[in-house]
């Protein structure tokens, strides 16, 4: 299919542009889809790679806007509305990638909430472990001395067992 704007003098500089910014688009739709399936350091690489090319889009439609304001008015009619559907397919790209790396900063932070609510739950149940360490070392204590007394008792009415046996054969 040919291009109405390749016989007109003066737009072969935009079909250029035009042709990059599809490669472009093409790219960034396939980075927008690889970043689903990503997660950790790969997945910020994807999002940097993804603004980058939102960027790059971003500049050549600039330059095409800048070449669609040299066309002759006849010309500029046709390439409006071409112009119009990649600027809408760009900043459709680019939200889905703003949605992106909000999502992931989303996850960032509520992963950073369970990291401290895990580190505050640990803090708290090492102060458990703590306190049940203090109360079995009492406990251990009390029987040791417990023992002591029951030994202690058990020897003096030994004792008195054998005092009374002695006395009464005596």
């Amino acid at each position: 299919m040919s291009n109405p704007l390749d016989t007109e003098p003066g737009s072969e500089l935009f079909s250029n542009y035009e042709a990059e910014l599809k490669l472009v688009e093409a790219d960034l739709t396939q980075k927008v889809q690889q970043i689903a399936e990503l997660s950790g350091e790969e997945r910020k690489q994807a999002i940097r790679g993804a603004e980058r090319a939102v960027d790059e889009a971003k500049e050549l439609l600039e330059q095409m806007n800048l070449e669609k304001s040299s066309l002759p008015t006849s010309s500029r009619n046709a390439v409006n509305k071409r112009f119009r559907d990649h600027q809408s397919d760009v900043d459709s790209l680019a939200r889905q990638t703003e949605q992106i790396g909000a999502s992931t900063l989303a996850d960032l932070h509520q992963q950073r909430n369970v990291l401290e609510n895990t580190h505050r739950n640990l803090l708290q149940s090492e102060g458990y472990v703590d306190r049940s360490v203090k109360t079995l070392r009492g406990m251990a204590r009390r029987m040791a001395t417990n023992r002591l007394i029951t030994i202690a008792i058990i020897t003096v009415l030994v004792l008195l067992i054998i005092g009374v046996i002695y006395s009464k054969f005596k």
